[in-house]
């Protein structure tokens, strides 16, 4: 929970905050296994090659194979990719080292939406030693596993 102040009447609620700023990156270094679901976000940065969304990244999940989307794969069958199920895989992969993000400068509150903004936009991308130590990486991990 964390206490806001509205600028125009000055009341005082509090609004409910999913995780805490950085928590997906921290569970993401004690990471063992990749999961398909990793390896196709890993793909659809690889086959860009630029700097992406998470809106961007779901939009090519969505029409990676010839027109049908990439379903995100666990143990009670497939779902096709939420944002924030895209989001929290990606810090999973910056948190391991395995992609890199630029870094919001700002985050503020918008009043209209109800929930907090970062200014700009973080983008996720590929150096060209990531996509290297990738290949490797899963040369060693015979079995990918399905979450």
């Amino acid at each position: 929970m964390v206490e806001v102040y509205c600028p125009k009447c000055g009341h005082q609620f509090n609004v409910q905050v999913r995780a805490p700023t950085g928590s997906g990156s921290r569970k993401g270094k004690s990471l063992k296994n990749l999961t398909q679901n990793h390896v196709q976000l890993f793909h659809v940065l690889r086959k860009s090659g630029r700097h992406l969304t998470v809106h961007q990244i779901q939009k090519m999940l969505f029409t990676a194979m010839n027109g049908q989307p990439l379903m995100y794969e666990t143990r009670h069958g497939k779902r096709y990719w939420s944002y924030h199920l895209c989001q929290k895989t990606l810090s999973l992969l910056v948190g391991k080292g395995l992609i890199s993000m630029t870094k919001p400068q700002d985050e503020h509150f918008d009043w209209r939406a109800g929930e907090f903004l970062s200014s700009p936009v973080p983008t996720y991308f590929l150096t060209s030693d990531q996509v290297a130590n990738f290949g490797l990486l899963l040369k060693d991990q015979k079995n990918i596993i399905i979450a």
